[in-house]
């Protein structure tokens, strides 16, 4: 894991995270009816953006309300994750509780869950940031990038690349250079099955935060941010091959 830390300091700004990740969590935040007002302005009082999504990742689960959590589920989703296309529904809380349990009893993927992984990922993460990560497009389009850098160096390195939910995404880089200019030069073109993809993406930025981030070693979080923010260094090089 070390080579591939390696490569990931050699093309990404890892010491510049905190002025790299520009993702405002302020409007969803005074649209969180369950926070109160002092947690509130404990989040705004950060001194940046980033800071202010590390704080709101580490406190929120503690103020997740017991009876009716889904508003919660639903604002990580909707509000701070901005997909308004998952409706708030009686389908929507059955999918979410099926992937808290799937989670709980370390269960694979069945394909309904997988489908939404860039949307339920985002509670997963917040309910439990030292285990889990957002499974985003952008993040993953960073990662597989990556990955493909490390095969192409050392023809060793035996990763897979992490599929994607859709093949079409919400984000106008991945469109414009899709995955499979990523890939298509790479001998081992081997992906993760959908099924176990989540628990694999997940393990990997346990093993490599603790090397990038020594101060935060539980917070993979951090590695997530990283690789989502640098989209764009991934999506320049590609136009340059």
């Amino acid at each position: 894991m070390e080579r591939f830390t390696q490569v990931i300091r050699e093309n990404l700004n890892v010491s510049n995270l905190h002025q790299g990740y520009t993702f405002s969590a302020d409007s969803a935040v005074k649209r969180a009816d369950f926070l109160k007002d002092d947690v509130k302005k404990s989040i705004y009082a950060q001194p940046s953006i980033f800071e202010a999504n590390v704080h709101l990742k580490r406190i929120l689960k503690s103020h997740i309300p017991n009876e009716k959590p889904h508003s919660a589920y639903f604002w990580m989703i909707r509000k701070w994750g901005g997909i308004g296309a998952f409706r708030e529904n009686d389908e929507n809380i059955i999918l979410i509780d099926d992937l808290l349990n799937t989670l709980a009893e370390n269960r694979a993927f069945d394909s309904r869950l997988f489908g939404k992984i860039s949307s339920l990922s985002k509670v997963a993460s917040f309910v439990d940031s030292e285990r889990y990560a957002i499974y985003d497009a952008r993040a993953i389009y960073t990662l597989n990038w990556l990955i493909a850098k490390m095969k192409n160096k050392h023809l060793d390195f035996s990763m897979h690349f992490f599929p994607m939910s859709a093949y079409v995404s919400r984000n106008k880089m991945i469109n414009a250079r899709p995955f499979n200019l990523i890939y298509k030069k790479v001998v081992n073109s081997k992906f993760y099955n959908k099924n176990e993809a989540f628990y694999k993406y997940c393990e990997l930025l346990q093993a490599i935060n603790p090397i990038l981030f020594p101060e935060y070693p539980k917070e993979i979080f951090r590695t997530e941010m990283l690789l989502f923010s640098s989209i764009e260094v991934a999506y320049n090089d590609l136009g340059n091959q």
